[in-house]
């Protein structure tokens, strides 16, 4: 995340109220007054996110020998119950939905033959697109992703019918993260947490859609674009966001983590192998903040319970 994305937060909370102030002379309580105001108009997400930005405005006082002391880690953010309306209506997104979407990606620009880099860049973030929806990684992690992380090999595993079968299993290993800050934009870094650490098992069509990425990518570096370069954050939402605006169906990187949560939930998958396939440290974490529902399904619950008159 660059420091741009800061911008309006920084406008809305800060400036406007203390632009002419000197940062020595801010308080505790200054702090927590906007957080306080935005607590009463965002999400907790969102709160969050105003206190990273006084944060980083205290560190860069702090390493030009401005002020010793970070006042914002003394602080407890004011809790909010705002939701914001992507938590509530963009959790998933149906299938067919996403085969138009990438329909729709596959043929955006309107590049013409020879404009092989343009063609080729968004080819390789269209794959980037369908792997994460079938193995839930971050963006950052698929980015990351490099020819010897791709592994297949042969599962046997007992039919319904009860006969030995043996299947193709691809493993997605995910060792390494992009950097999307400042510092570390587009540069190769550790994964968010130890837990991000992990093998995600494909099989099916997954199989072929690895094996169809290995074939069509020309770099160790399987994302990368046509020069070699890794796909950066900014880069890759913006290209997410024309092609919504143009085909009228919203896709963003998070919602295929997110997606990826809630089938596993529908499906009742054990909440444990949900934490681990998506490298979270705790399985509320799964289940609360992704596993999220939408109103057709809460109408269909309603709909089959049984009550006696």
């Amino acid at each position: 995340r660059t420091y741009d994305s800061y911008d309006k937060q920084y406008d809305k909370y800060i400036k406007e109220y203390f632009a002419d102030r000197d940062i020595k002379d801010i308080t505790e309580e200054d702090i927590l007054s906007t957080l306080t105001i935005c607590s009463k108009n965002c999400s907790t997400h969102y709160v969050s996110k105003l206190k990273t930005l006084w944060k980083k405005l205290f560190i860069i006082a702090q390493r030009k020998r401005v002020l010793q002391m970070n006042l914002v880690d003394i602080i407890e953010s004011p809790k909010s119950d705002k939701v914001t309306e992507r938590s509530l209506n963009e959790q998933n997104i149906t299938e067919d939905d996403f085969q138009a979407f990438c329909e729709a990606m596959s043929n955006y620009g309107h590049y013409l033959p020879e404009e092989k880099e343009k063609i080729y860049n968004r080819d390789i973030m269209l794959y980037l697109l369908k792997v994460m929806r079938i193995t839930g990684m971050r963006s950052q992690e698929g980015r990351a992703v490099k020819r010897e992380n791709i592994i297949f090999a042969g599962n046997e595993y007992i039919d319904a019918e009860g006969n030995a079968t043996t299947e193709e299993i691809a493993y997605v290993c995910v060792r390494r993260s992009i950097g999307s800050t400042r510092d570390e934009y587009d540069v190769e870094i550790n994964t968010k947490t130890p837990q991000s650490i992990r093998d995600i098992p494909v099989s099916g069509v997954g199989v072929n859609l690895l094996k169809e990425v290995l074939a069509y990518s020309k770099h160790d570096l399987l994302f990368a674009k046509y020069d070699g370069t890794p796909i950066g954050s900014d880069e890759f939402s913006d290209y997410l966001y024309r092609v919504s605006n143009s085909c009228g169906i919203k896709v963003y990187s998070l919602l295929m983590r997110k997606s990826f949560s809630a089938d596993l939930y529908r499906e009742g998958v054990n909440p444990a192998v949900t934490k681990r396939l998506m490298g979270h440290k705790k399985e509320d974490m799964s289940l609360n903040a992704y596993a999220t529902t939408n109103k057709e399904e809460l109408l269909k619950t309603a709909r089959n319970r049984k009550f006696k008159k």
